[in-house]
């Protein structure tokens, strides 16, 4: 059953689908797949997948495809199991800077790189290749944020302010 509050890993299988993309997913499920770490809750999947398409869809798919397994003892106490696309009390909504802020993991400077080259060839394709080829040659924290900077920029040239904040968002919630 899929819980919102649980952190996802990839299953053997999943890992599999990976390296040797024998399993024949999607660019967009793979994408999705990349991101899953153990870390990573089932909302914090949910809210990724967004920008990719029907998030439920997408999450659901991984999970019954077996490429995707709970984490287990990280279910949140307290919480109960909620059902993939239910939708989230009042109470319990954060603004995207909260919950960045609350369910912020701590990736490497070459993991942020890969995630944010990533996004940058799903919204531009090869028009990404200048911005990427930045991302990928900056050498500490700064100089990369700085290029996610101008990357922010061309997106939002190339796809409108919209694709542009999910961009800088996305980054910004992966690396501090």
């Amino acid at each position: 059953m899929f819980s919102r509050d649980t952190a996802y890993r990839k299953s053997g299988k999943g890992a599999e689908a990976i390296t040797s993309r024998l399993h024949g997913l999607s660019p967009r499920l793979r994408s999705l797949l990349i991101v899953v770490d153990g870390k990573k809750t089932g909302q914090d999947l949910l809210k990724f997948a967004a920008h990719l398409g029907d998030a439920d869809a997408m999450v659901t798919e991984l999970i019954d495809g077996g490429f995707i397994e709970p984490v287990p003892g990280t279910d949140t106490v307290g919480t109960e199991p909620a059902e993939v696309g239910s939708v989230a009390s009042p109470a319990t909504a954060t603004t995207p800077a909260e919950a960045a802020a609350h369910t912020r993991p701590s990736v490497t400077l070459p993991q942020a790189k890969r995630l944010a080259t990533r996004l940058l060839i799903e919204l531009m394709g090869p028009m990404a290749d200048d911005a990427c080829i930045s991302i990928e040659s900056a050498k500490n924290p700064d100089q990369f944020m700085s290029a996610v900077r101008k990357a922010h920029g061309l997106v939002r040239s190339f796809q409108g302010e919209g694709a542009a904040s999910k961009f800088r968002e996305e980054v910004e919630a992966n690396f501090p």
